[in-house]
């Protein structure tokens, strides 16, 4: 893991979750996420050796390991936390993130740091459009799909971080599965970076591609077949157990239980947007609730 110059004041630390650098000329500097807890340190490491403290952090969203290192810049550095206003109360309340898959107190087997980062505060949140930090101007993007609030930061060097909003080619191709919060936005977001046509892009898990107009078809195509085999199954009535089964055994998906509750939200994802479309209906029957293709 070592500090890398894109261009400009820019700069990203390769660990296994990107974490974008802007470094100020007051020796302070500025963090798009923080990374997972675990690699927290090793991060503050890497930053003080450049003699540099961290004067703020924008999260792109609220997933461990996008946040889980802000809590350690707070205590260590006492930096700043800027995140959507949706996002913020999930980074404040991590007990939130389980509770969102489960649907009510979560199992125990929730309760780990894949799912839940520690707790730090959000001191701004903040909104798509220009932002200033420090005197530098940074641009906030809309990326809403993969999580609730889900941004994208552009920097003042015009290097754009898009966070989870897009996976790249070489994990589609070992994980055909998009985890969603919401598949129409994801659709829209889709949409709305590929008429963007950022130069400096860069990826959360993967950073910067070589073509950025063919990870988003790929990502679009991922999605759509998620959609497709969905529909293609419920011709009859199926519980979202039944789907979400389906989908982990023709896909071949990893399991185990913390798994089976991520994939489950984002087949979740999928079928309110089916319903919302008007491609697929929801129905109660024998005590369950059931989805089911709509006749065309």
């Amino acid at each position: 893991m070592k500090l890398n110059h894109i261009c400009g004041q820019t700069y990203v630390i390769d660990g296994s979750t990107q974490v974008g650098v802007y470094l100020f000329h007051d020796d302070t500097c500025l963090l798009i996420d923080s990374g997972p807890a675990d690699e927290a340190g090793q991060i503050r490491q890497i930053i003080e050796e450049q003699k540099v403290k961290v004067r703020a952090i924008i999260n792109t969203h609220y997933h461990a390991d996008h946040c889980g290192g802000n809590r350690e810049f707070q205590l260590q550095h006492q930096s700043l936390v800027y995140a959507s206003a949706p996002g913020a109360p999930m980074i404040e309340h991590p007990i939130l993130q389980p509770i969102a898959l489960y649907s009510a107190c979560p199992p125990k087997i929730l309760h780990n740091r894949y799912i839940m980062p520690p707790e730090s505060k959000v001191h701004n949140t903040i909104s798509p459009g220009p932002l200033i930090i420090n005197g530098g101007e940074f641009r906030i993007e809309e990326l809403e799909g993969h999580a609730l609030g889900h941004i994208g930061i552009e920097t003042p060097d015009g290097v754009f971080f898009a966070g989870d909003s897009l996976l790249p080619l070489q994990v589609l191709q070992e994980f055909p599965f998009l985890y969603l919060h919401d598949a129409g936005r994801q659709t829209e977001t889709l949409e709305c970076l590929k008429k963007r046509k950022h130069q400096q892009l860069y990826l959360a898990h993967g950073g910067h591609p070589d073509d950025v107009e063919k990870v988003i078809q790929a990502n679009q195509t991922i999605l759509e077949n998620m959609l497709q085999m969905i529909l293609a199954f419920i011709t009859e009535g199926k519980t979202r157990e039944d789907i979400t089964a389906y989908v982990i055994e023709k896909l071949r998906l990893p399991f185990n239980q913390s798994q089976y509750y991520l994939l489950m939200a984002s087949v979740s994802a999928c079928l309110s947007y089916l319903c919302l479309k008007k491609m697929a209906r929801s129905f109660a029957v024998d005590h369950l609730i059931k989805f089911q293709r709509k006749s065309s």
